[in-house]
């Protein structure tokens, strides 16, 4: 239920008129200008949590080398 709120908050904050952020500023953080410190802090939980989210997910799943 997370992965889906977590990727409609990020795009929502694409499509903000207000921020003005573009897709690089998701995933680079204090790229952009308007609100860098708490945008910044955002995008660096957010590659955390997807790097976490992917590497449980590959390790359940098809080059799990638990049988």
């Amino acid at each position: 239920m997370i992965v889906p709120f977590s990727i409609a908050h990020v795009v929502a904050l694409i499509f903000d008129a207000n921020a003005r952020i573009a897709p690089i500023d998701a995933v680079l953080p204090f790229h952009t200008s308007y609100g860098q410190l708490a945008i910044g802090l955002g995008t660096i939980s957010f590659d955390i949590y997807a790097a976490v989210t992917v590497t449980s997910w590959l390790r359940e799943g098809p080059i799990s080398r638990r049988r």
